[in-house]
């Protein structure tokens, strides 16, 4: 009942189709296997990889193809062994290269796997040391600002509007 496969590392598969879906070592084992998951339309569908896979990294995975800013039902995973790392309620809008930091849409903050909580409205980005995030508030008028969270201290930095990027040098 395969529908599709991807090849999310060296010795590992990721394999969906209409009973669900799996992690899959260099065998053909099942590591783990997900359930179907519900789309928009009221659907039940396998889960499909959106983003991520390295050897290391980690897997987003969620009911269909389409971004949701609430209710997705998705999971970000580790490809080593297929574990549950956090509960996804929106498609991210950020990811790392290897899968395992992202940004929701809806403001949504998960650090090497681990959800981490932010109180910003909106998140852009997570800093290259995993240290900060560039994100906006909201003022009670509607008013935004956008802001530089520091995740260890707790320290907001107001910043002017504009473009904003994290650089590495």
């Amino acid at each position: 009942g395969a529908q599709g496969a991807l090849p999310v590392a060296d010795d590992r598969l990721y394999g969906w189709g209409g009973e669900g879906s799996a992690v899959l070592d260099f065998d053909g084992t099942p590591l783990a296997v997900y359930p179907l998951g519900t789309t928009d339309t009221g659907e039940q569908r396998p889960l499909i990889a959106v983003a991520g896979g390295s050897a290391l990294g980690c897997l987003v995975l969620q009911p269909g193809p389409q971004p949701k800013s609430t209710g997705l039902g998705g999971l970000l995973i580790s490809i080593v062994d297929g574990a549950e790392l956090a509960t996804l309620d929106a498609t991210p809008s950020w990811v790392s290269p290897d899968g395992c930091t992202l940004v929701g849409l809806d403001s949504q903050v998960i650090i090497e796997g681990k959800p981490v909580a932010v109180d910003l409205d909106q998140v852009f980005s997570v800093s290259p040391d995993r240290g900060s995030v560039l994100g906006m508030r909201r003022s009670g008028d509607g008013d935004a600002t956008f802001v530089l969270l520091d995740l260890v201290t707790g320290e907001v930095a107001e910043l002017g509007a504009g473009f904003h990027l994290f650089a590495m040098v």
